[in-house]
């Protein structure tokens, strides 16, 4: 299934260790695509893991009220 990310928002960087960088976002765009990845395997432990469409290899774990908040199923 895909999802489009109703508007713009930030969240903030993980490293490779899955803690954040202090002071760097990325923006999440206003119509990016994004389909969930089913995989269970979570690095900083978000409920929901979502694999950007448009953007190779980027990915995204937020709490699924965030989810709810951000995103609408498009297909």
């Amino acid at each position: 299934m895909e999802y489009r990310c109703k508007k713009s928002w930030f969240c903030e960087v993980c490293d490779g260790d899955g803690l954040t960088v202090e002071g760097e976002y990325n923006e999440i765009k206003e119509g990016s695509i994004w389909i969930i990845d089913e995989d269970e395997w979570r690095l900083i432990g978000g409920e929901v893991r979502l694999i950007n469409k448009d953007e190779e290899l980027w990915w995204l774990e937020i709490q699924k009220e965030t989810f709810e908040e951000h995103f609408e199923l498009i297909k």
